[in-house]
């Protein structure tokens, strides 16, 4: 990482834990595991000071994103950030602001601040939102006790009527699966709500096993709702008619589409270089999942010291041998900071591997038999398993060209 004042380096994403402060108590969170779901909250002065060491030590940020806890509980320190931010840029230390995104419960009392914040500075918003009233609110109680579901859909609501970015943030568990809510159940009523973009998660260490759906009570449903997920998706892609979800089967599909792989053209997992996680104190951590975790600490951006540039994490598939041989190795970024969760982040989970193979594979089923792939040494991996016997398992129909484009 170089951080010398003549050529300093550029940044993705700088996530920003303005406040440890949450009103709810998830039963799958992992920030609590960690003992850092306090009531630390950055100050509107130190909000300013990283404002002002991220954008001296770095030539560019693509995306910030508030994050927490429940960062509208401490709304001053976004608004400090990002005002210190524009005073940055009229200064000359940047050509052009970043992105500015907020991940929240949807829950606080600060729904018309949010909105107006959003509006006066063009941030999108990420609204946690995991399905129907009984999952919401028997996986996302508040403090006290009650649901989150009525706040939380009130709240996607409202943004949506202010016509704010909007994402809903959703994690599949084991009790979805108990409540028969499969994963084409959850995007169905998330687009019913109006929402054209859902980020999905499966629920994994550090949440209750009686969560993770990884099990073997659970697994084969939850690798057949995923193929049942895919199908559903890309049916929607192909007729113009049906309203398409932004989730990510684009972004497997999208390199596929050009004759490559998103873990070629990513070039690797950015934590600790191109992405940084920055607590209420300025301390910085090398990826979000690890705030908080001693040995990811890279150092503090209140102090002049340069950031430890080692992560300790693999960047890439070609780091572990369990991948060298795999067919999805071209379309799967390894997360050191998930497999941590499962234990050794050398080690890739099984199950977690099989579950993405059964994506990857069925995008390429469908996308062999129905598109037109470029024939490269990278796509002819994935077709050396998909393509065979495709003919046998799909009627013959033409190749189209989809309506899914990079945005």
């Amino acid at each position: 990482m170089n951080t010398q004042s003549g050529n300093p380096p550029a940044i993705n994403k700088l996530i920003l834990f303005v406040t440890e402060a949450c009103n709810l108590r998830c039963r799958y969170c992992y920030v609590v595991t960690l003992g850092k779901c306090g009531k630390a909250m950055m100050s509107q002065d130190t909000a300013r000071k990283i404002a002002r060491q991220v954008f001296s030590r770095y030539r560019s940020c693509g995306f910030v994103q508030f994050f927490g806890g429940e960062p509208t509980l401490n709304m001053p320190a976004m608004r400090a950030f990002v005002d210190e931010t524009s005073l940055m840029v009229s200064a000359g230390f940047l050509t052009r602001p970043p992105e500015f995104g907020i991940v929240t419960n949807g829950a606080s009392r600060h729904s018309r601040e949010l909105i107006s914040f959003c509006r006066e500075h063009e941030v999108g918003v990420t609204v946690s939102l995991d399905g129907f009233k009984d999952i919401q609110d028997d996986l996302r109680p508040k403090t006290r006790g009650t649901g989150s579901f009525e706040d939380a859909t009130a709240m996607i609501e409202s943004l949506l009527g202010a016509q704010i970015p909007l994402a809903v943030e959703s994690v599949y568990t084991s009790l979805h699966i108990d409540m028969k809510c499969s994963i084409v159940d959850l995007l169905e009523f998330v687009q019913s709500l109006g929402v054209r973009k859902i980020i999905f998660h499966t629920a994994y260490p550090p949440a209750p096993p009686e969560l993770c759906p990884f099990d073997d009570a659970h697994f084969d449903r939850l690798r057949g709702y995923h193929v049942d997920a895919v199908d559903w998706w890309f049916e929607s892609l192909l007729d113009r008619s049906r309203p398409l979800i932004d989730i990510y089967f684009k972004d497997l599909l999208l390199p596929l589409l050009h004759g490559t792989g998103p873990a070629v053209t990513g070039g690797g997992c950015p934590a600790g270089s191109r992405d940084l996680s920055v607590g209420p104190d300025g301390d910085v951590y090398s990826c979000h999942l690890l705030y908080g975790h001693p040995q990811f600490h890279l150092g503090n951006l209140l102090s002049d010291d340069p950031l430890r540039q080692e992560t300790g994490l693999p960047l890439d598939t070609s780091e572990l041998a369990e991948c060298a041989e795999c067919f999805a190795r071209y379309w799967c970024q390894p997360c050191g900071a998930l497999n941590l969760k499962w234990g050794d982040a050398w080690v890739p989970p099984q199950r977690e591997c099989e579950l993405r193979r059964a994506v990857v594979l069925r995008i390429g089923e469908l996308a062999f038999d129905r598109l037109a792939i470029p024939q490269t040494p990278v796509t002819e991996v994935l077709r050396r398993v998909a393509d065979p016997g495709v003919g046998s398992r799909f009627p013959s129909r033409p190749v189209i060209a989809p309506s899914v484009t990079s945005g």
